[in-house]
Formats: C-alpha cells, sequence, structure tokens
C-alpha cells in the first residue's frame, strides 16, 4: 500500500509466451554445431539438470519468472492449455499483476534426484532497485537461513521464505553447481539455458535476443555480487505484485467523492461516472445512515428474527442474554448504513470479480508508445486529461469511467483486469446495510460521549452474535456498531446464496478472484462504514437539530472527536488488519484522513496466509480439500497426486489472495497504533501457526512486532498486546462462553480484557492468568 494512488513501472519491454520462443532447435542450444565454454559442456553433461527448457512437448519453465509476464498490461500469462475461463486456477493468476510475495519457489530438475535435506550453499537471492528495463542496482541480498531456506526433495529445489518479499518490488535468483544430486554429483543446466548464457552465440533479433540479454544483464548483477558465474547453472528475475493498490486507490476515489458532496457538488457521481456505474446507481446517498429503531436490548433481542433464524432458534440463549446484568443498561438500534457494492449480484453472483472502473494505465502507456499515439492523445485530450501528467493522482482518477479506443474502433482495455494501474472498480449497486448499535443508557452528549468501537464477526456468523458481548462493552462506556459481511446473514443474496447455508459461497474454491473479491469487498465495507461515522459526525455538527430525531439520536452519544476503535473475531479479524492498515494510510491530506483512521485495532482469533491458513484449519481444511480434489478429479487418485493438487491449489489461491492477506498488509499499521491480538492454544478454526508458512495467528502477531503474554509471561506491553490463552477455551470463546459454560474464566477474562483495552487503547494487565497458555 504504497502512498500513491498508482503507480506506473517501468514495464519490461523483452517479455514473451512460453509458446513464443521459436522453434524448438534454435531455443535448445544442442545443435551439433553449437560450440560452448568448456564448463558449461561439463555442466550440460550432468545427470540431474534444471528442468528449463524454452519449446517442444516437454517445454518447462520454472516459476516464478518474467518470462511469464505479459508486457502490455503489467499481468502474469501463465498458459492455460486454451482454457481461458476464471474457473481455471492459471487463468486466475494472469489476473495477478506480480508473483506472489509469500509463495515458496520450486525449482524442478531432472535426472537423479535429490536427498531430501537443507542446503546451506547454491541458492542466491537478490532485491534490485528497479527492473532490469530500467537502471537497477543492488538494494539487498536475502540471507539464507533467516530470509529464507532451501530443502532439496524429490526432484525439485524448494526455496521456502521465512521472510515475505516486499511489493511491487524486482528480485533475481541464481542456482550454482553448488548444489549437488544424492548421488553427490553438482547439479547442471539445461540447453535451454545454455543457449542464453553462453558467449560464443549471440542472438541479435528476436525473443532469445530479449532472453539473453536478460540473462546475462542478471548473472552480471550476481557477478558483481560474488558469485562465480560459471557456476550458475539457472537464473532468472521477477517482480512481485502489489498488495492493497485497489483499497488505497479505492479510499481515496470515496475522499474525492465525499470532499465534493460536502463543498455542494455531485459527490461520488462525479467520480464514479459512465461506464464506472454501469446499471446508472443513484449514489447520493453513498455513505449516509439513519437509525430506524431503538430500544431496550432485552425487547430487541427477543424480537430480532436474525438472530432467532441465525443463532438461536430455540430461544434459549435469548433468555440467558436478557438476564445478565448488563442488559438493562443498555440500549439497542437497529438501522442501515448506504455502501456501494461491488461484486455482483445476479446470476453470476459467484463467478464476475471486480471489475475495474478505468482502463489499464499500463495499457495506455503501451498505447502512447506506439503507433496509436497521436489517436489516445486526443482521446485525453478531449476528457480534460494531460497525458504528461499521468503519473499524477488528480489526473489518474480522471480515467474512472473512461472508455478509450484503438484505431480500429476497439475498446483498448476490454477486460478492465483490476491491477496496480487499474485499481478502482465499478460500483454495481448501492446496499442498504442493516447494522446493529449497542449504546450505554446514560451516556453522555458530545465531547464527554463513550469511545466506539466497529466490530466484524466471522466466517458463517452473523452480526447479530454481537448480543453475546456488546452490552458488557456498552454499560462499561463502549459503543459498538456491526454488519455482516458480504453473504452472511442480512446480506445473504437468498437462503442457498448464503455462507452461513454453505461458506463456499463467500470462500469461492472455484473462481478463486471472486473469493478475493468477497473479502475485499468485506475490507472495503469496513473502510465504508468508518467514513459513514465520519459523514453522519459531520451531518449532526452542520445540523444539531437532528440530534433530537429518532433516525439520529443514538449516533450524538457517540465519541466522534476521537476515532475509534475496530475488533475483529476470525476473519472479521483477518480482514480487519488489512482494513485498518489501508484506513490509516494517508492520503496526504489531514482532513481525508480523519474519514477514515482507527485508533486502534483488537484482532481475536485472526491469522494471516488465508489459503493454507484454511487448508490446515481442522473445521475448514477437510470441505476444502474434498472441494480441491473433487474439481481437479483426482478424489481416487494417489496420496501422491492429492498432494500434488492440493500444492497447486493453495499456490494459486494465496498468489491471488497476497494483495489482501494480513501477512502483507500487517507491516504498514504504524508501529505505534494501539492491538490486541488473542489466540487459543490449539484453534481448531484458525491454526496458531502451520509449518513452513506464514499461516495463522502467531506468524500475524510476529509481523506486527508483538510479543507475547502467557503463563510464562504475564506481562502486557499495554498498547502492543499478544495474549495466548490456554485450550480451555475454543476458538469462538471470545464472542461467547460454551453452551456448558465450561470456558466461563476464559469468556470472562478475554472481555474483561477487551473492554479495558477499548476504553482507552491500553491494556493494564491481565487479572486471571491461570486461563493462559
Amino acid at each position: 500500500m504504497k502512498k500513491n494512488i498508482f503507480k506506473l513501472s517501468a514495464l519490461c519491454s523483452a517479455l514473451l509466451l512460453v509458446t513464443a520462443c521459436g522453434d524448438e532447435q534454435s531455443s535448445s542450444g544442442t545443435e551439433a554445431n553449437t560450440k560452448y565454454e568448456s564448463y558449461i559442456n561439463d555442466s550440460l553433461a550432468q545427470d540431474t539438470k534444471v528442468d528449463f527448457t524454452l519449446q517442444g512437448a516437454n517445454k518447462n519453465v520454472p516459476l516464478p519468472t518474467f518470462i511469464l509476464m505479459n508486457q502490455v498490461d503489467g499481468t502474469l500469462d501463465i498458459p492455460t492449455d486454451g482454457d481461458n475461463a476464471l474457473s481455471n486456477p492459471k487463468a486466475a493468476l494472469s489476473q495477478m499483476d506480480g508473483w506472489s510475495t509469500t509463495q515458496p519457489i520450486s525449482i524442478p530438475f531432472k535426472g537423479v534426484g535429490f536427498n531430501t535435506g537443507v542446503l546451506t550453499s547454491g541458492v542466491s537471492i537478490i532485491e534490485l532497485t528497479d527492473g532490469l528495463t530500467g537502471s537497477p542496482s543492488l538494494k539487498g541480498i536475502l540471507t539464507q537461513g533467516s530470509d529464507f531456506q532451501v530443502v532439496t526433495q524429490g526432484n525439485a529445489v524448494n526455496i521456502v521464505l521465512t521472510k515475505p518479499l516486499h511489493e511491487k518490488s524486482n528480485y533475481i535468483i541464481a542456482l550454482t553447481d553448488d548444489i549437488k544430486d544424492k548421488d553427490g554429483d553438482p547439479v547442471g543446466m539445461s540447453g535451454s539455458y545454455a543457449a542464453l548464457k553462453t558467449n560464443t552465440q549471440t542472438f541479435e533479433t528476436g525473443d532469445l535476443s530479449s532472453l539473453q540479454k536478460v540473462i546475462k544483464g542478471v548473472e552480471g548483477i550476481f557477478t558483481q555480487a560474488g558469485t562465480d558465474p560459471t557456476k550458475i547453472v539457472y537464473s532468472t528475475w521477477f517482480s512481485t505484485q502489489s498488495v492493497g493498490d485497489t483499497l488505497y486507490a479505492t479510499k481515496a476515489a470515496i475522499a474525492q467523492g465525499l470532499a465534493s458532496k460536502l463543498t455542494g457538488g455531485a459527490g461520488l457521481a462525479s467520480i464514479w461516472k459512465g461506464s464506472a456505474n454501469p446499471n446508472n446507481v443513484d449514489l447520493s446517498s453513498a455513505y449516509t445512515m439513519s437509525i430506524s429503531d431503538s430500544s431496550d436490548y432485552a425487547d430487541m433481542l427477543t424480537n430480532d428474527e436474525n438472530f432467532s433464524t441465525y443463532i438461536d432458534p430455540t430461544g434459549a440463549t435469548q433468555i440467558v442474554l436478557s438476564a445478565q446484568a448488563s442488559a438493562a443498561a443498555v440500549t439497542v438500534s437497529k438501522g442501515v448504513v448506504n455502501l456501494p457494492y461491488f461484486l455482483e449480484k445476479g446470476d453470476n453472483w459467484n463467478s464476475q470479480p471486480f471489475e475495474s472502473a478505468m482502463p489499464s494505465l499500463a495499457i495506455i502507456k503501451n498505447a502512447l508508445d506506439g503507433v496509436d499515439a497521436s489517436n489516445i492523445i486526443q482521446q485525453l485530450v478531449e476528457k480534460g486529461i494531460d497525458p504528461s501528467k499521468l503519473t499524477e493522482s488528480v489526473e489518474q482518477l480522471k480515467l474512472i469511467g473512461l472508455n478509450l479506443k484503438n484505431a480500429a474502433g476497439n475498446a483498448l482495455d476490454g477486460e478492465r483486469i483490476i491491477t496496480q494501474y487499474s485499481p478502482v472498480p465499478k460500483i454495481k449497486s448501492l446496499e442498504a446495510v442493516p447494522f446493529l448499535l449497542f449504546t450505554p443508557k446514560t451516556a453522555a452528549v458530545g465531547s464527554a460521549a463513550t469511545p466506539f468501537v466497529i466490530y466484524q464477526h466471522g466466517i458463517t456468523s452473523v452480526k447479530e452474535n454481537a448480543y453475546a458481548f456488546a452490552a458488557n462493552m456498552a454499560a462499561s462506556g463502549i459503543a459498538v456498531i456491526a454488519i455482516d459481511h458480504p453473504l452472511h446473514g442480512a446480506r445473504s443474496l437468498d437462503k442457498d446464496r448464503s455462507a452461513n447455508a454453505d461458506p463456499t459461497a463467500y470462500i469461492n474454491l472455484t473462481y478463486l478472484l471472486v473469493a478475493r473479491d468477497n473479502v475485499r469487498e468485506s475490507i472495503l465495507d469496513i473502510i465504508g462504514l468508518r467514513a459513514a461515522l465520519s459523514v453522519t459526525a459531520k451531518t449532526l455538527q452542520a445540523n444539531p437539530t437532528l440530534g433530537a430525531t429518532p433516525a439520529f439520536s443514538e449516533f450524538t452519544k457517540i465519541k466522534f472527536t476521537e476515532a475509534p476503535r475496530f475488533f475483529g473475531h476470525s476473519l472479521g479479524g483477518i480482514v480487519g488488519v488489512t482494513a485498518v492498515a489501508a484506513a490509516n494510510e494517508t492520503l496526504g491530506d489531514t482532513q481525508a484522513d480523519q474519514l477514515f483512521a482507527f485508533s486502534s485495532g483488537a484482532f481475536a482469533n485472526a491469522g494471516s496466509q488465508i489459503a493454507p491458513l484454511l487448508i490446515n484449519s481442522k473445521t475448514f481444511g477437510p470441505t476444502i480439500k474434498v472441494g480441491v480434489l473433487k474439481a481437479g478429479n483426482v478424489s481416487d487418485a494417489s496420496d501422491a497426486i492429492k498432494e500434488a493438487t492440493l500444492t497447486q491449489f493453495s499456490f494459486a489461491a494465496q498468489t491471488v489472495l497476497d494483495t489482501i492477506d494480513p501477512i502483507n498488509t500487517a507491516g504498514y499499521i504504524d508501529p505505534a497504533l494501539p492491538v490486541y491480538v488473542s489466540e487459543v492454544d490449539g484453534d481448531a478454526v484458525v491454526p496458531n501457526m502451520v509449518a513452513n508458512t506464514f499461516a495463522g495467528t502467531e506468524p500475524l502477531a510476529l509481523t506486527l512486532g508483538l510479543t507475547a503474554t502467557n503463563a510464562s509471561n504475564t506481562t502486557v506491553d499495554g498498547t502492543r498486546n499478544w495474549i495466548q490463552f490456554s485450550n480451555t477455551a475454543s476458538h469462538s470463546t471470545t464472542v461467547a462462553p460454551a453452551s456448558d459454560f465450561s470456558d466461563i474464566d476464559s469468556h470472562t477474562e478475554m472481555q474483561t480484557e477487551l473492554i479495558d483495552f477499548l476504553k482507552d487503547n491500553t491494556l493494564t494487565g491481565v487479572s486471571d492468568s491461570t486461563v493462559l497458555k
């Protein structure tokens, strides 16, 4: 989440598809008349060689690599074998604007293979300051052991990252013949690599010429870094994808739209115009909210149909909650907040991801560098856009809703893929999203009013689970507001198209891009609700008499002079980390920043690296595995094939999710921002930690820079907290105790700590250390 709307980095001019690498002989490097250096001939004679072949029936290019990137739009260009449907994970990958920042890198070999073990040499990774089409220099050398580990197994050398790579960054990798196969012999290079590496043959034109220049450039940098180039058997360059650019750019667009409205302008309609608003949605009420009903906690709970439907069909829980002492001190309000919805709701609700509201800046740049430049310049100028200023945010936002055509009269960017070059999505509808608001009956009005918390529930749950704890918070002086995730509870499209009926409605295993955008919608909804609260505060400030009306009276109890806190449980915490990071990323304008800012974040039973987290979840993992294996038609296959299928799915899914995953976004949270993370030992839903991944609660807490508080260390930091609870609690104990109250002590401590922390963004200590891990 860089501090700009979106940035056009140098796009590689030496990119090509594997299928465009000329004929097999010219790219194999094995012709009889080819003369190589003796060390290359020795390498080619080795029994175990890198599986890198540019052409022919056995063509193979290890991932990640610059070779499989699209030079026009900056996305990955994975061969799909003719299946370009977005249900094909390869096609889904081809909509990403770079490679994964977190996934293991596996370099395949042919031949004898390897013993299973850990390598201590033979692999080097360097981060560059720029792409190879710019003026790159060495930015940093990654350290084996602390930044990554290398494991040999079967016919592969696997590079396992121990720290995520930086987003939108350039890296080069080299493997040398210090790597030995199971016979103890050095590994060798392939014929294709030899043809690119050699100094005895230079390709003057065509695809191989471009490839050769890149490989020689890569090896030249490694040489400068101290690697003997004669030992290199494989190298490549790749760029990592963007993280959070859609969230940041959309937030910037919202801020500009709201600023327009506050000054008497057209509001969001001045931003999401034309094709950016394909259904001509009336956006005049976007980010406004109102209350429709307020009453005593017990009355509202008794009559809450959603609570009965999704949580308590027997009514037993309602009786228990209504009887709690805090209930009498709390008012519950229902209302709606009007939020833009960037997903579909019709027949393609689970197959259509976000669509960009603007043509890709990368595609525009490519056109401006080509024969069609004058045509594109004329169209931009006619729309009041200065082509020379497309690196500036003001000009970039003017692209929203713009349709450019090439000389043939066709759309310049017909696909409208969401990337760092076209990050703002189209608005498909404006949703009246129901909310619950819990406020203290005795709360003061005005500057002395109570602080407030935005709460987000977990997967397959609903906002109404806030009834289980919000009364205690409100009675303690904290207002709580909650909405449903998309496709949950009151936001289910119908009884079948609901994550409460089927979690894969949200965790979309078939269309990975839609799964990502369901999560992205959740994040934008949190940011949107936060903005709506700011709009409400400004509305009350401008029209004080509204505070006496039922639609706004309970809002007057909220302490709008202070930024709200965030509290999320499970999935709510996962999306909450990214939402808080994006909301707090500065737009460079104090007033705009104040629309979105959070003063703290509490994340209970959350985790990072979503794909391996879910696959290794004891609760959701079995269902996901069955679904993946069934979709791959390998349900009855060998264990090895099943494992390979799950690994490939995890790679694709996490690459798609990396752009919004907490493992990448947590680092953007200000290290001074108060945070509270809690976990339960042996959590069956969100694992504490998954080996050799960044998945789980603990990798997230470590990324946030937290130190654990547990039975061995009961000291808390105050503002930066990570509390480890024992296995006497369960995943949902934070929200409500078990039906037999076996975890009531843990629940009490968890709620005590949350109230303590959320009241003033500081945790004073642990009250009951017996429930800690």
